[in-house]
């Protein structure tokens, strides 16, 4: 797990780079109206009826083939970590936890580690970072909590 967050973050900045790479191209030869999302087959149909220069069009077809390749790496890493979680102890455990799927679950195991050291749930809590910071004064009362610094930024996203 500790080498697939890595290797997971680069090939989604990867991805990016891509896609940015192409709206430049766009944005360079003046094409308004290009769809959020070009990955999706209506973005797809867009990039195919663009009328553009060979050198314009074959840097879109190359990027969108690098992209197809890191889908599928993405995929397969997915995967993976979704098979290591359903054969986890760990993992089952908190998957039987509502809101507690395969993924969210290797990210808090991974970021606890050994559990025995905890006396108590709400140490878990607090060191994941998740819990919401208690307020003493009346004034306070009605006010959103919001959630603690602490922790690490795998379990915030969750």
């Amino acid at each position: 797990m500790a080498l697939a967050r890595p290797a997971a973050e680069h090939a989604v900045a990867e991805r990016t780079s891509w896609t940015q790479r192409i709206r430049a191209t766009l944005y360079h030869h003046g094409i308004p109206g290009a769809p959020d999302e070009l990955r999706t087959l209506a973005g797809r149909r867009f990039l195919a009826g663009l009328v553009l220069p060979v050198d314009a069009q074959e840097r879109i077809t190359v990027a969108l083939e690098i992209i197809d390749l890191l889908d599928a790496q993405l995929a397969e890493l997915e995967r993976d970590l979704r098979a290591l979680a359903r054969h986890q102890a760990g993992c089952q455990a908190l998957m039987a936890q509502y809101g507690m799927g395969e993924i969210s679950s290797l990210v808090t195991l991974c970021e606890l580690g050994d559990v025995t050291r905890l006396h108590a749930s709400r140490q878990a809590v607090r060191m994941a970072g998740i819990d919401t910071v208690a307020r003493h004064e009346r004034r306070d009362r009605d006010r959103p909590r919001r959630l603690t610094a602490q922790g690490s930024d795998g379990t915030h996203g969750l």
